[in-house]
């Protein structure tokens, strides 16, 4: 039997992560990160969108959206998602 083969059932054994595992997992958590950073973004562009605001202007800009694109139901959606994980202490804007 090939030495991989043997390390996988091993660590799947005694409970060790094997390779997969661990980068599936850092995968999962930079999909979670991407999506709150784009959510804070969102919240931000939300409430600096005047077309001349710097701070709406760098968002739209990180957003890849145009100076004068309006934003849609769903990314405001997205960034009262994003405000709301805050007031529940799980991430967002929390008041800091």
């Amino acid at each position: 039997m090939s030495n991989w083969i043997t390390e996988a059932r091993e660590a799947h054994q005694v409970g060790k992560p094997t390779e997969a595992d661990s980068m599936n997992r850092l995968r999962v958590q930079a999909e979670d990160k991407a999506h709150q950073m784009r959510g804070a973004l969102l919240w931000l562009l939300w409430h600096h969108q005047g077309a001349s605001s710097v701070v709406g202007l760098a968002c739209r800009r990180a957003l890849g959206m145009g100076q004068f694109d309006r934003l849609t139901d769903s990314q405001v959606e997205d960034a009262k998602e994003w405000e709301a994980a805050g007031k529940d202490g799980v991430g967002g804007n929390d008041g800091r």
